[in-house]
Protein backbone atom coordinates (compact mmCIF):
# COMPACT_ATOMS: atom_id res chain seq x y z
CA UNK A 1 0.00 0.00 0.00
CA UNK A 2 1.28 3.49 -0.74
CA UNK A 3 0.41 6.19 1.71
CA UNK A 4 1.18 9.86 1.45
CA UNK A 5 0.74 13.14 3.23
CA UNK A 6 0.55 16.68 1.87
CA UNK A 7 1.72 19.64 3.86
CA UNK A 8 2.13 23.17 2.52
CA UNK A 9 1.67 21.86 -1.01
CA UNK A 10 4.45 19.25 -0.70
CA UNK A 11 4.07 15.56 -1.55
CA UNK A 12 5.47 12.88 0.74
CA UNK A 13 4.87 9.30 -0.47
CA UNK A 14 5.74 6.14 1.44
CA UNK A 15 5.19 2.38 1.22
CA UNK A 16 3.08 0.97 4.02
CA UNK A 17 2.30 -2.66 3.10
CA UNK A 18 2.14 -5.35 0.44
CA UNK A 19 -0.41 -3.64 -1.82
CA UNK A 20 0.57 -0.79 -4.13
CA UNK A 21 -2.88 0.85 -4.02
CA UNK A 22 -2.97 4.46 -2.92
CA UNK A 23 -4.18 5.23 0.57
CA UNK A 24 -6.12 8.32 1.67
CA UNK A 25 -3.98 11.44 2.00
CA UNK A 26 -2.78 12.44 5.44
CA UNK A 27 -1.97 16.05 6.21
CA UNK A 28 0.65 16.14 8.97
CA UNK A 29 3.98 14.53 9.72
CA UNK A 30 2.36 13.06 12.82
CA UNK A 31 0.03 11.10 10.53
CA UNK A 32 3.00 9.66 8.66
CA UNK A 33 4.54 8.60 11.96
CA UNK A 34 1.21 6.99 12.85
CA UNK A 35 1.42 4.86 9.69
CA UNK A 36 4.91 3.83 10.75
CA UNK A 37 3.67 2.92 14.22
CA UNK A 38 0.93 0.71 12.75
CA UNK A 39 3.36 -1.52 10.88
CA UNK A 40 7.05 -0.71 11.25
CA UNK A 41 8.04 -3.89 9.42
CA UNK A 42 6.37 -2.90 6.14
CA UNK A 43 6.80 0.90 6.25
CA UNK A 44 9.40 2.29 3.86
CA UNK A 45 10.34 5.47 2.01
CA UNK A 46 12.61 3.46 -0.28
CA UNK A 47 12.75 5.24 -3.64
CA UNK A 48 11.05 8.34 -2.26
CA UNK A 49 13.98 9.89 -0.36
CA UNK A 50 14.02 12.98 -2.55
CA UNK A 51 10.65 14.03 -1.11
CA UNK A 52 11.99 14.16 2.45
CA UNK A 53 14.44 16.43 4.22
CA UNK A 54 17.48 14.81 5.79
CA UNK A 55 15.99 15.48 9.22
CA UNK A 56 12.70 13.79 8.32
CA UNK A 57 14.56 10.76 6.98
CA UNK A 58 16.61 10.48 10.18
CA UNK A 59 13.52 10.71 12.38
CA UNK A 60 11.70 7.98 10.47
CA UNK A 61 14.77 5.75 10.26
CA UNK A 62 15.59 5.95 13.98
CA UNK A 63 11.99 5.40 15.02
CA UNK A 64 11.57 2.43 12.69
CA UNK A 65 14.83 0.88 13.87
CA UNK A 66 13.75 1.06 17.51
CA UNK A 67 10.23 -0.21 16.82
CA UNK A 68 11.48 -3.20 14.87
CA UNK A 69 13.96 -4.05 17.61
CA UNK A 70 11.34 -3.73 20.37
CA UNK A 71 8.46 -5.43 18.58
CA UNK A 72 10.27 -8.08 16.59
CA UNK A 73 10.28 -10.70 19.32
CA UNK A 74 6.59 -10.11 20.12
CA UNK A 75 5.63 -10.28 16.43
CA UNK A 76 7.57 -13.49 16.07
CA UNK A 77 5.70 -15.15 18.94
CA UNK A 78 2.28 -14.03 17.70
CA UNK A 79 2.66 -14.98 14.04
CA UNK A 80 4.32 -18.33 14.51
CA UNK A 81 1.32 -19.74 16.40
CA UNK A 82 -0.62 -20.47 13.22
CA UNK A 83 1.71 -20.37 10.25
CA UNK A 84 5.28 -20.17 9.12
CA UNK A 85 7.06 -16.83 9.23
CA UNK A 86 8.35 -16.36 5.69
CA UNK A 87 9.44 -13.04 4.25
CA UNK A 88 10.47 -12.41 0.66
CA UNK A 89 13.04 -9.71 -0.04
CA UNK A 90 13.87 -8.34 -3.45
CA UNK A 91 17.56 -7.61 -4.08
CA UNK A 92 18.89 -4.07 -3.79
CA UNK A 93 19.29 -1.78 -6.76
CA UNK A 94 21.39 -3.40 -9.49
CA UNK A 95 23.29 -1.84 -12.35
CA UNK A 96 20.46 -2.93 -14.66
CA UNK A 97 17.91 -1.20 -12.41
CA UNK A 98 20.06 1.92 -12.63
CA UNK A 99 19.83 1.84 -16.44
CA UNK A 100 23.34 0.62 -17.17
CA UNK A 101 24.17 -1.93 -19.90
CA UNK A 102 24.56 -5.52 -18.69
CA UNK A 103 25.59 -8.89 -20.10
CA UNK A 104 24.98 -12.12 -18.20
CA UNK A 105 21.81 -11.78 -16.07
CA UNK A 106 23.33 -14.02 -13.40
CA UNK A 107 26.28 -11.69 -12.81
CA UNK A 108 24.60 -8.27 -12.64
CA UNK A 109 26.09 -6.49 -9.58
CA UNK A 110 24.56 -4.16 -7.02
CA UNK A 111 25.12 -0.43 -7.27
CA UNK A 112 26.41 1.50 -4.25
CA UNK A 113 22.79 2.39 -3.50
CA UNK A 114 21.92 -1.31 -3.71
CA UNK A 115 24.64 -2.16 -1.20
CA UNK A 116 23.26 0.46 1.19
CA UNK A 117 19.78 -1.01 0.77
CA UNK A 118 21.15 -4.45 1.61
CA UNK A 119 22.56 -3.06 4.87
CA UNK A 120 19.24 -1.43 5.65
CA UNK A 121 17.24 -4.62 5.11
CA UNK A 122 18.91 -6.30 8.08
CA UNK A 123 17.34 -3.81 10.49
CA UNK A 124 13.83 -4.55 9.22
CA UNK A 125 13.76 -8.34 9.58
CA UNK A 126 11.16 -8.90 12.35
CA UNK A 127 12.42 -12.24 13.67
CA UNK A 128 15.59 -14.25 14.10
CA UNK A 129 15.65 -16.43 10.97
CA UNK A 130 16.42 -20.11 11.24
CA UNK A 131 16.99 -20.29 7.49
CA UNK A 132 18.20 -17.69 4.98
CA UNK A 133 17.70 -18.59 1.32
CA UNK A 134 19.08 -16.72 -1.68
CA UNK A 135 18.88 -16.92 -5.43
CA UNK A 136 22.21 -17.88 -7.04
CA UNK A 137 22.25 -14.60 -8.99
CA UNK A 138 24.97 -12.23 -7.76
CA UNK A 139 22.66 -9.33 -6.92
CA UNK A 140 20.52 -11.52 -4.65
CA UNK A 141 23.47 -13.18 -2.91
CA UNK A 142 25.14 -9.83 -2.27
CA UNK A 143 21.90 -8.42 -0.86
CA UNK A 144 21.71 -11.40 1.50
CA UNK A 145 25.30 -11.03 2.76
CA UNK A 146 24.68 -8.45 5.54
CA UNK A 147 21.78 -10.54 6.85
CA UNK A 148 23.86 -13.72 6.83
CA UNK A 149 26.66 -11.88 8.65
CA UNK A 150 24.30 -10.56 11.32
CA UNK A 151 22.41 -13.80 12.01
CA UNK A 152 25.42 -16.05 12.42
CA UNK A 153 23.44 -18.99 13.85
CA UNK A 154 21.08 -19.09 10.87
CA UNK A 155 21.53 -21.71 8.19
CA UNK A 156 22.20 -20.27 4.71
CA UNK A 157 21.34 -21.99 1.45
CA UNK A 158 21.33 -20.99 -2.23
CA UNK A 159 18.23 -22.26 -4.03
CA UNK A 160 18.39 -22.24 -7.85
CA UNK A 161 14.58 -22.40 -7.88
CA UNK A 162 14.23 -18.79 -6.65
CA UNK A 163 16.32 -17.23 -9.43
CA UNK A 164 14.78 -14.56 -11.65
CA UNK A 165 12.62 -15.33 -14.69
CA UNK A 166 14.86 -15.05 -17.76
CA UNK A 167 12.64 -15.09 -20.84
CA UNK A 168 14.97 -13.35 -23.32
CA UNK A 169 17.99 -15.40 -24.40
CA UNK A 170 20.99 -13.89 -22.54
CA UNK A 171 23.28 -14.03 -25.58
CA UNK A 172 20.91 -11.69 -27.43
CA UNK A 173 21.00 -9.11 -24.62
CA UNK A 174 24.75 -8.68 -24.14
CA UNK A 175 25.69 -5.05 -23.63
CA UNK A 176 22.11 -3.77 -23.68
CA UNK A 177 20.12 -1.68 -21.22
CA UNK A 178 16.61 -2.18 -19.89
CA UNK A 179 15.46 0.68 -22.10
CA UNK A 180 16.96 -0.93 -25.20
CA UNK A 181 15.17 -4.21 -24.45
CA UNK A 182 11.74 -2.65 -23.95
CA UNK A 183 10.42 -3.44 -27.43
CA UNK A 184 11.42 -7.11 -27.15
CA UNK A 185 9.93 -7.34 -23.67
CA UNK A 186 6.63 -5.89 -24.88
CA UNK A 187 6.57 -8.27 -27.86
CA UNK A 188 7.14 -11.27 -25.57
CA UNK A 189 4.23 -10.40 -23.28
CA UNK A 190 1.95 -9.34 -26.15
CA UNK A 191 2.40 -12.78 -27.73
CA UNK A 192 1.21 -14.45 -24.50
CA UNK A 193 2.69 -17.81 -25.48
CA UNK A 194 3.40 -19.72 -22.24
CA UNK A 195 5.50 -22.34 -24.04
CA UNK A 196 7.75 -20.02 -26.04
CA UNK A 197 11.49 -20.32 -25.29
CA UNK A 198 13.62 -17.52 -26.73
CA UNK A 199 16.85 -19.49 -26.86
CA UNK A 200 19.64 -20.99 -24.76
CA UNK A 201 19.55 -19.77 -21.19
CA UNK A 202 15.92 -18.68 -21.41
CA UNK A 203 12.85 -20.51 -20.13
CA UNK A 204 9.16 -20.52 -20.94
CA UNK A 205 6.53 -18.98 -18.69
CA UNK A 206 5.18 -22.48 -18.04
CA UNK A 207 8.64 -23.62 -16.87
CA UNK A 208 8.92 -20.52 -14.71
CA UNK A 209 5.58 -21.22 -13.02
CA UNK A 210 6.65 -24.80 -12.38
CA UNK A 211 9.65 -23.42 -10.47
CA UNK A 212 7.24 -21.27 -8.46
CA UNK A 213 5.09 -24.33 -7.68
CA UNK A 214 8.14 -26.36 -6.64
CA UNK A 215 9.37 -23.55 -4.40
CA UNK A 216 6.02 -23.21 -2.63
CA UNK A 217 5.97 -26.94 -2.02
CA UNK A 218 9.53 -26.91 -0.66
CA UNK A 219 8.70 -24.05 1.69
CA UNK A 220 5.57 -25.86 2.89
CA UNK A 221 7.53 -29.03 3.62
CA UNK A 222 10.63 -27.33 5.00
CA UNK A 223 11.10 -28.33 8.66
CA UNK A 224 11.98 -24.89 10.04
CA UNK A 225 9.66 -21.94 10.61
CA UNK A 226 11.40 -18.54 10.42
CA UNK A 227 12.60 -18.17 6.82
CA UNK A 228 13.98 -15.24 4.83
CA UNK A 229 14.18 -15.53 1.03
CA UNK A 230 16.26 -13.15 -1.09
CA UNK A 231 15.02 -13.23 -4.64
CA UNK A 232 13.81 -11.06 -7.54
CA UNK A 233 10.84 -8.94 -8.53
CA UNK A 234 9.19 -11.31 -11.00
CA UNK A 235 9.78 -14.42 -8.91
CA UNK A 236 8.45 -12.80 -5.74
CA UNK A 237 5.42 -11.46 -7.61
CA UNK A 238 4.69 -14.95 -8.95
CA UNK A 239 5.02 -16.54 -5.49
CA UNK A 240 2.63 -14.01 -3.95
CA UNK A 241 0.09 -14.38 -6.75
CA UNK A 242 0.24 -18.17 -6.85
CA UNK A 243 -0.15 -18.39 -3.09
CA UNK A 244 -2.65 -15.61 -2.39
CA UNK A 245 -4.53 -14.57 -5.56
CA UNK A 246 -7.50 -16.88 -6.30
CA UNK A 247 -8.07 -15.44 -9.78
CA UNK A 248 -4.46 -16.16 -10.66
CA UNK A 249 -4.55 -19.62 -9.10
CA UNK A 250 -7.61 -20.64 -11.13
CA UNK A 251 -6.54 -19.14 -14.46
CA UNK A 252 -5.15 -21.14 -17.38
CA UNK A 253 -1.54 -20.49 -18.32
CA UNK A 254 -2.30 -17.88 -20.99
CA UNK A 255 -4.50 -15.92 -18.62
CA UNK A 256 -1.85 -16.28 -15.91
CA UNK A 257 0.60 -14.53 -18.25
CA UNK A 258 -1.82 -11.65 -18.75
CA UNK A 259 -2.57 -11.32 -15.04
CA UNK A 260 1.11 -11.58 -14.16
CA UNK A 261 2.05 -8.85 -16.62
CA UNK A 262 -0.39 -6.49 -14.88
CA UNK A 263 0.79 -7.47 -11.38
CA UNK A 264 2.10 -4.87 -9.01
CA UNK A 265 5.69 -3.70 -9.03
CA UNK A 266 8.03 -4.63 -6.20
CA UNK A 267 10.69 -2.12 -5.20
CA UNK A 268 14.35 -2.92 -4.65
CA UNK A 269 14.91 -4.22 -1.11
CA UNK A 270 11.15 -4.37 -0.48
CA UNK A 271 9.98 -6.89 2.11
CA UNK A 272 6.83 -8.97 1.61
CA UNK A 273 5.26 -11.63 3.82
CA UNK A 274 4.38 -14.94 2.17
CA UNK A 275 1.17 -15.72 4.03
CA UNK A 276 -0.87 -18.85 4.41
CA UNK A 277 1.80 -21.54 4.60
CA UNK A 278 0.89 -23.58 7.66
CA UNK A 279 3.46 -25.30 9.80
Amino acid sequence: MVGEYIKDGLFYPFWSGQSRDWHEHAHTFEDVVEWLLRNPFMFSINGFEEYYSNQEQRILHKLQEKLVADLGHKANIETEKNSKNIILIRHGESSANAGLPTSDPEDIPLTEKGKEQAEGVVKKIPFYPKMIIASPFVRACHTAEPTVQRFTDSKFEVWPEVREFTYLAPVTCIGTTTEERKARVAAYWDAADPDYVDGEGAESFRQFMERVRVTLQKLKEFPCNNIVVFSHEQFIRALLMEQGDSAFQNADMIEKMRLFRCGRRIANAEINWLKGLKK
